[in-house]
């Protein structure tokens, strides 16, 4: 079984991601957690943010999350290691990300939602099942 990809068009371009692999991924995780941890159910929706900016609201608390726990350097690094495996119109993103996303923060941010959907779907399905669960008491 290889490395799942998947496509997605984003604010009129579109892009692919590649899962990464297993222990990278597992990696990665771990840093979201500890940098996004009380953003995670708006993290979720991310990816879903359609072209007409559907799900911009789930921005707010991920743009907090985000500002206050990560330096300049930490950002950039977090972002390069989401889209390490992105493509845009068949060629690799961050070979050309400065040019491709100049002026295009909202885009960015939307691409590595997709790339943490691509990455963690069954790891936030499991999230909303568990949220979506009636609360048994006894």
């Amino acid at each position: 079984m290889g490395l799942k990809t998947q496509s997605k068009t984003i604010d009129g371009q579109k892009f692919e991601v590649t899962q990464l692999p297993g222990f990278r991924g597992l990696r990665l995780v771990a840093r979201l957690g500890r940098i996004l941890g009380p953003a995670l159910p708006a993290v979720a929706t991310l990816g879903a943010m359609g072209e007409d900016g559907a799900g911009v609201d789930a921005l707010a608390p991920v743009a907090v999350a985000l500002f206050e726990r990560l330096t300049e350097d930490e950002i950039e690094s977090l972002a390069k290691e989401l889209l390490a495996t992105a493509s845009v119109d068949g060629r690799e993103l961050l070979r050309e990300f400065d040019l491709t996303m100049q002026g295009r923060i909202l885009t960015v941010i939307k691409l590595c939602g997709f790339a943490i959907e691509v990455n963690y779907a069954d790891f936030f399905d499991a999230f909303r099942g568990r949220a979506a669960a009636p609360v048994v008491s006894h």
